[in-house]
């Protein structure tokens, strides 16, 4: 049987590590990205991750990516899995839930919300993704580990997204723990991996949790 799965994290969480695993044990596993995805799609990657997407409003950008991602979900992702492929993405719509700040800011006390974009994402969510994945796998890195092998990455993507500072990471991070928390359910798992460990442990841990969710 198909299934549906993302993985998210902030940057250095090792994504792309992760679906690594997922190519080597399950070659017949479509892997996408996004923003991204699909030709027309990755056009509006360019956009959205260029110097001008950089002008754009939280709630423009919240409008473009959920537009990406319902060509990314009609013209790939939907038809993989009405054909019995199985298929794995770097990013989905918990990134725009991180980084389109729908959580302003946070203390040891207190989430701060902007509750308008907050119910512009869920609107757009129901809406645009009519199959949720089977399963997103948040790989958790602390935020200055993260940092630390972005860095150290030479073969790394970047754009303005990725000039954040710690305290920027830090508000994704808990972003992702928050929206977590809201979605999960008996249909949609949402597997925590600690990814601060080595590589080669996360990638065991990864590789159990998927064959787990791939033989359900």
């Amino acid at each position: 049987m198909s299934k549906f799965i993302v993985f998210e994290g902030i940057d250095g969480s090792g994504k792309g590590s992760a679906l690594k695993v997922v190519a080597k044990h399950y070659p017949d596993c479509i892997l996408t990205r996004e923003p991204g995805g699909t030709p027309l799609a990755e056009a509006l990657r360019e956009v959205l991750l260029s110097p001008v997407g950089s002008t754009m409003s939280p709630e423009q950008q919240m409008d473009v990516f959920f537009g990406a991602r319902r060509i990314h979900l009609l013209d790939k992702v939907y038809p993989a899995l009405t054909s019995g492929l199985s298929v794995a993405s770097d990013r989905f719509e918990p990134s725009t839930y991180a980084y389109q700040k729908v959580l302003k800011s946070f203390t040891k006390d207190e989430d701060v919300f902007n509750y308008d974009l907050m119910e512009k994402f869920f609107d757009l969510r129901e809406r645009v993704m009519t199959t949720l994945p089977d399963a997103y796998f948040f790989l958790d890195v602390d935020p200055e580990e993260g940092m630390r092998r972005r860095a150290s990455d030479r073969n790394q993507e970047s754009n303005h997204f990725d000039l954040a500072g710690i305290q920027e990471q830090e508000r994704r991070r808990r972003s992702y723990q928050i929206f977590f928390s809201q979605v999960a359910s008996s249909e949609t798992k949402c597997i925590t991996i600690d990814a601060n460990e080595p590589i080669h442990i996360v990638s065991q841990n990864v590789l159990r949790e998927i064959s787990a969710i791939f033989n359900s």
